[in-house]
């Protein structure tokens, strides 16, 4: 069971919770920042959060202009509140405990077999051929953990 809280909260405290990063005081790192991307897409995707933003592809995955804004907003000082939903259970599960790399990895290939239609296969041939070092790292793992919360079905 999660112990992330549903309904209504700062989302400085929710992704606190769910990473152990504070966005408010860590958002300057790029490991943090990385890391947020990673648990809002995952949050987004699960739709687990309000509100939820849209996503596009970058260097390292899944990435949102919108909440990178948000970010930014609640490192300067400022409060933006979410509500987390019961499906956040399912991105804590996933996500408790996890390194940055194994995030870039759920939230990559989440992205390449959902939004892009790929198939495992497929999914390691793109992350091949976009020289996606950390998915390939992580790919057999991260793959088997998505399924084992009924993400890739």
């Amino acid at each position: 069971m999660s112990s992330v809280s549903t309904g209504e909260v700062e989302l400085r405290t929710a992704v606190r919770e769910l990473t152990g990063k504070d966005i408010g005081t860590e958002f300057e790192a790029f490991e943090t920042r990385l890391v947020f991307q990673k648990i809002m897409y995952l949050l987004c995707s699960a739709k687990a959060v309000r509100p939820a933003f849209t996503f596009g592809f970058h260097l390292y995955g899944p990435y949102s202009k919108d909440w990178a804004e948000k970010g930014f907003h609640v490192k300067d000082g400022g409060k933006f509140s979410v509500e987390l939903l019961p499906s956040v259970a399912k991105v804590d599960k996933l996500a408790r405990g996890r390194s940055a790399n194994e995030l870039v990895a759920f939230a990559t290939l989440h992205y390449y077999h959902k939004r892009m239609n790929l198939s495992r296969d497929a999914s390691r041939k793109r992350a091949t051929e976009d020289h996606k070092l950390t998915v390939l790292q992580h790919f057999d793992s991260a793959w088997t953990a998505l399924e084992s919360v009924n993400w890739l079905s």
